[in-house]
């Protein structure tokens, strides 16, 4: 089993990137997938944490509320 590392990209491809995903989830789980480590511009990792913060937001939401919430 080994350590997997991913190099993130500059912050203005990772967001040209995303337009072609359905949703930030989508992103995510592409751009970051199973890594252990990620590496690279800390505006990119700042976004990409930005992307799970707001994610894990709408599933607490969703846990707490039930589906009928409204989805941003």
């Amino acid at each position: 089993m080994g350590f997997n590392k991913r190099y993130i990209q500059e912050l203005e491809v990772l967001k040209e990137k995303r337009k072609m995903y359905a949703s930030d989830k989508e992103f995510l789980d592409a751009v970051v997938g199973k890594s252990d480590a990620l590496t690279g511009p800390k505006e990119s990792v700042d976004y990409l944490d930005s992307l799970y913060e707001k994610i894990k937001s709408l599933e607490e939401r969703e846990r707490t509320y039930g589906e009928h919430t409204r989805k941003l």
